[in-house]
Order: C-alpha cells, then structure tokens, then sequence
C-alpha cells in the first residue's frame, strides 16, 4: 500500500496540470508567420486571400510583365530616342514634351512600364533629376521592325523659381525594364519638382489626349 499511494498522488497531479494547461492552450494565439528578405527585413507572410483593404492584381497584369521583362522586352541596341510634339505650356508654370522610342531591329519585340529619366551637364555628368512617374496606365506595347513607341514627360517651367533652375545640356532615358539608357541632345531644367514621366504608350502621341 506505500508504494501505491505515491503513485496514485503522481498521477492525480498529472492530471490537475493538464486540466489547466488545457484551457490556456485554447486561448493560444497562432504565431504570424514571417519570412526574412536578402536584406535582413522581416516581412511578414503575404496572406491566402485578399482581405479588406487588399486589391487583388489584374489578371492580365502578370502575363504583360512577364512578356516585357522576358527575352521578348526591346533591349537598348535595338531602339533610338527622338523629340516627338511640343507640348509648349503643359499645365500652369509646366512645360511638356513627347520622346519617342523606335524599334530599329529586325525583330518584334514588346515595352511595357514607365522609362527613367536623368538630366545631363555639358561635361555629361549627371545633375540628379528627380523622375515622378504618372500618365496612363501601363498597358503592353508590341514594338514590330519600324515601330515606335512614346511618352510623355513634364518639369516646371524655371521661371517659377526666383533662383532659377540649372539646365542640361542632354538627357538620358532608360527604356522600361532595362539598366542601360540611350542619350540626346535636350536641354531642360533640373528643378526641384523634377520630371513627370508618363507610361509607353504605342504610337507617337505620348497617350496625352
């Protein structure tokens, strides 16, 4: 009887523990569940589904960006930049200009985003332009030999500042999708509002109505 007694106290201790260890297990909150990026930053799991304030892509969206951004995108070798219209006085204290992206290869390829913009001295170093993008929506563009594309971009008038605005003496573009970029000859100001560039747009108007 003295051994059992001991035991008999054990097991009704067990069972007191899992009695409350119970009800605090149901309470438990599931831990959220992060993933860490290259740089170091937790970020948290993207969610299953969309929720409130969540606005699932459109479902052409992936398949236009994966078409551009594949061995179909228009490569720097393969197109020229040049001035489309003036748009002389864009908005109040803005002007505007259209450049235009021409498919110079022999192949049909695709452009699909918003161009980089930088503003060069006269020795070609870079003045640092600020590039805000804006303008219609980006949509696909299918470039075949010959074809041009185009977009549309806007900086305030130098005017507008009492201390005016250095001008360059050209300007670099960088194609949507692509690191390098081809340059021209424009003069146009750097002033601390920068450039409004719109998204490539098929044809030559720049898709300013």
């Amino acid at each position: 009887m003295k051994g059992i007694v001991p035991c008999l106290t054990a097991i009704l201790a067990a069972v007191a523990l899992a009695g409350c260890a119970g009800p605090a297990a149901a309470r438990a909150t599931p831990a959220t569940t992060t993933s860490v990026n290259p740089g170091g930053t937790m970020i948290p799991a993207p969610p299953t589904s969309p929720g409130a304030g969540v606005t699932p892509s459109a479902t052409t969206q992936p398949t236009a960006t994966a078409t551009a951004t594949s061995g179909l995108r228009c490569t720097v070798p393969e197109l020229s930049a040049s001035l489309g219209s003036d748009q002389g006085q864009a908005s109040a204290g803005h002007r505007g200009q259209i450049f235009i992206l021409s498919n110079t290869s022999g192949r049909t390829c695709y452009l699909y985003g918003h161009p980089g913009m930088d503003i060069l001295d006269a020795k070609g170093q870079s003045l640092h332009a600020k590039v805000v993008w804006n303008g219609p929506r980006p949509a696909l563009v299918r470039l075949a030999p010959g074809g041009k594309a185009s977009f549309a971009a806007e900086w305030a008038d130098p005017g507008v500042y009492p201390q005016g605005c250095p001008t360059g003496s050209s300007i670099e573009i960088t194609p949507p999708n692509a690191y390098r970029h081809l340059t021209m000859s424009f003069a146009m100001p750097r002033c601390p509002d920068g450039v409004q560039a719109g998204a490539v747009v098929a044809g030559t108007g720049g898709g300013v109505s």
